[in-house]
């Protein structure tokens, strides 16, 4: 009788064997949470015991045996495990061992695996953050150049306004009909003075003293601001009623009787 054949008899040849440990219960301890295996990870090699009950297995389908619960075939397998000698479990220890070693390969040919595929995905994260980062510098310079580009067009066209107020502010300087021309107010000037200078009874009767002194001195003002941009003519003219002016001064005293209101 072959020995796992005893355990499958039933309890009358299991009681003959020799006397069994029993095993008692021990303290409760916290189940470790497992980590999710990775699909691709080697399969872990298993101990002789694992193999022996694996070639159990197998022993009990080949002879056609009835295939016992889960726990009852742990169970009995793990008493003809314990009642076996060294030279029987010799030949599970070897299987364990060459699994063993092939579970090293595996494993050093995976690790070796994901470290390649680690540096590859460094390499592409790095080529994606310089493509990303040429294209920011590019948008950048696109954008300081729009900004430099509408810097100036502003500027040319705040010169062309510029440009634009100087030459209608020349152009009616320089305008004969233009109110604000230097020479159309000299001449103006100077006819106003020469009235006035001709016809002392005029000044007299029309003006009182204040309003004459001040009549000159607003006049002679406006005469020397607008005489300051005008060209060689102007300039001339301005000296010739700048003259005229300073005779005014002398020649519109009037007497202590004169009248003083207007």
């Amino acid at each position: 009788m072959r020995p796992y054949e005893a355990l499958l008899q039933g309890p009358s040849a299991a009681g003959r064997m020799g006397p069994q440990a029993v095993a008692m219960p021990g303290p409760t301890r916290r189940r470790k949470k497992k980590r999710r295996r990775q699909p691709d990870m080697p399969k872990k090699a298993c101990t002789p015991f694992m193999h022996f009950c694996a070639y159990f297995k197998r022993k009990l389908m080949e002879e056609g045996k009835e295939f016992p619960q889960f726990a009852d075939f742990g169970k009995r397998a793990g008493e003809l495990w314990r009642n076996m000698g060294d030279t029987e479990k010799q030949k599970f220890v070897e299987l364990s061992e060459q699994d063993r070693q092939r579970y090293i390969k595996d494993m050093k040919e995976y690790e070796e695996r994901k470290l390649a595929e680690k540096e590859r995905e460094r390499e592409l994260q790095q080529q994606r953050e310089k493509e990303l980062q040429v294209l920011r510098e590019k948008e950048l310079e696109k954008l300081q150049k729009q900004q430099r580009e509408q810097m100036e067009q502003q500027q040319k066209q705040m010169e062309q306004h510029h440009k634009h107020q100087q030459s209608t502010g020349m152009l009616n300087l320089l305008n004969p009909l233009s109110p604000l021309n230097p020479l159309m107010i000299a001449a103006m000037n100077q006819s106003i003075m020469q009235t006035m200078l001709t016809n002392p009874d005029l000044m007299k009767t029309v003006y009182s003293e204040a309003a004459r002194n001040y009549y000159v001195e607003t006049m002679k003002n406006l005469y020397q601001s607008a005489s300051s941009q005008a060209n060689g003519n102007a300039s001339a003219a301005s000296a010739g009623v700048h003259v005229s002016t300073s005779g005014a001064h002398g020649g519109l005293e009037a007497p202590e009787d004169a009248d003083c209101d207007i």
